[in-house]
């Protein structure tokens, strides 16, 4: 994201008429989106982000700066906005991992949502992904953009006008993918932002290879992505019930709409939260494939809320790669204390951590 310089000096050059809408799409923690609406209170601004927990952040920096003319959209579906009329403004700064399918997906969504002769304004942090997002928007919107703003080491502010009522077809997100684990073939369906986008990766593999699945009766599935782990225990334990949590709402789409494909939905739930802890009830065994690169703050929050919803005798397991075994460990010692940390080799390159609950 950039710097607080760069965000007051971007804020300053995006100007909007009075009684505007505007929708900052990917808005992260707020900072862009509310230095941009303070500077126009009299427009409306809505910020959106999949992630719940970035979400969250925005809601509370709007709370901190008393920013009234902001609304954190904390729904799942932004194009409710277009309804009855159509935004004004559109503010788009790109993650810097995110793909080129779905940046050009959510340049199209935007569009899709302005007004005829609405504006959108993009955010280009680097010279080279400026260039090429810039050449995606004018394709996009049919027509030429211009640079209102450029700093040094590429980051520009870059203002195009949607000047046709109907934007190009918007960018198929959607990829099939199959494999086959445990005796099962699955076909599901996966998204370039989400881990293991193109099947079923090497680590989570393991971890269904060495859990045994057909007795538990709660499952909790953290972290769930497109929903590997929670899917196939569901298949193959016909009695379990499942539910699989991730702080993506875009993850947690794919992975209702992945168990809705599967015949699965009366037995697999998916909710989006990044707080294990606000899951209904109690599980006998919770599973994860946790994102190695977080902070151990994030990480230890998660698995020590995931540990409260163990119940007695429940079993909880994480696969690690073995470059971050070391970290997950002191993760779960901070987490579970007082709990048995087992670590068990599954290949060569990843170990499952195991923790369980004594009985009462």
């Amino acid at each position: 994201m950039a710097d607080g310089l760069e965000v007051a000096v971007a804020a300053g050059h995006i100007r909007t008429a009075e009684g505007s809408r505007v929708l900052v799409v990917d808005s992260q923690e707020g900072h862009l989106g509310l230095a941009v609406a303070l500077a126009n209170p009299h427009s409306t601004f809505y910020l959106y982000d999949a992630s719940v927990r970035l979400a969250q952040l925005s809601a509370e920096n709007a709370e901190r700066l008393k920013a009234e003319n902001v609304v954190v959209l904390h729904g799942d579906d932004p194009q409710q906005l277009a309804r009855p009329a159509k935004l004004d403004v559109v503010i788009y700064q790109p993650k810097a991992f995110s793909s080129l399918d779905l940046i050009e997906n959510t340049m199209a969504l935007g569009i899709e949502l302005l007004r005829p002769a609405g504006a959108f304004f993009l955010i280009a942090q680097r010279k080279r992904g400026g260039v090429r997002h810039r050449r995606m928007l004018e394709r996009l919107l049919d027509s030429s953009s211009e640079v209102v703003l450029a700093l040094d080491g590429g980051y520009k502010v870059i203002r195009g006008t949607k000047v046709s009522p109907v934007p190009g077809p918007e960018v198929e997100l959607r990829r099939r993918v199959k494999f086959r684990v445990l005796d099962r073939d699955f076909e599901v369906e996966t998204e370039p932002s989400l881990f293991s986008k193109d099947g079923l990766d090497m680590g989570t593999r393991a971890l269904l290879e060495f859990v045994e699945l057909r007795t538990f009766n709660r499952l909790l599935d953290v972290g769930c992505g497109w929903g590997a782990i929670g899917l196939v225990a569901a298949a193959v334990n016909a009695r379990g019930r499942v539910v699989m949590i991730d702080v993506d709402r875009r993850a947690v789409r794919v992975a209702h709409e992945n168990a809705l494909r599967l015949g699965l939905e009366n037995r697999v739930k998916t909710v989006a939260t990044d707080d294990p802890g606000s899951v209904a009830g109690s599980f006998d065994l919770i599973l994860s494939n946790p994102p190695f690169h977080a902070s151990m703050g994030a990480l230890t929050f998660m698995m020590r809320r995931a540990g409260e919803k163990l119940a007695d005798g429940g079993l909880l397991h994480l696969v690690a790669e073995r470059t971050y075994s070391r970290k997950l460990r002191r993760v779960l010692e901070r987490a579970l204390e007082g709990s048995t940390l087992l670590q068990q080799d599954v290949g060569s390159e990843h170990v499952v951590l195991s923790a369980s609950k004594p009985p009462c």
